[in-house]
């Protein structure tokens, strides 16, 4: 079963990061569901794909936001663009990376 989730973002200007993406609640309990997640800039077409057993040790509940419904959230931060960084826990500055390879 070799299945991708696309999860598409747009380029961000001015800020810390360069792309972010949202993993909401009920995409991470379907996640089991699929073999990796691609994670895509829509304005460059460069992708990166994570398979979801490497993805799923850094969605745990301390590390959820608190926006919308406690998504986590997944950037590429300004000048570490070959990983992707999940946000911290609330009131902490501990990010946590994966590296990767973008591709076109």
């Amino acid at each position: 079963m070799p299945w991708t989730i696309v999860k598409r973002s747009k380029r961000y200007q001015k800020l810390s990061f360069l792309y972010w993406w949202d993993i909401g609640p009920g995409l991470k309990a379907r996640l089991v569901r699929y073999e990796s997640v691609r994670f895509l800039c829509k304005d460059t077409g460069l992708w990166c794909e994570v398979p979801v057993k490497m993805l799923l040790p850094f969605l745990k509940d301390d590390r959820r936001t608190s926006r919308s419904h406690g998504n986590w959230g997944v950037k590429v931060l300004a000048g570490r663009g070959n990983e992707l960084a999940f946000e911290p826990p609330t009131g902490s500055k501990q990010w946590l990376s994966i590296p990767v390879v973008w591709q076109r």
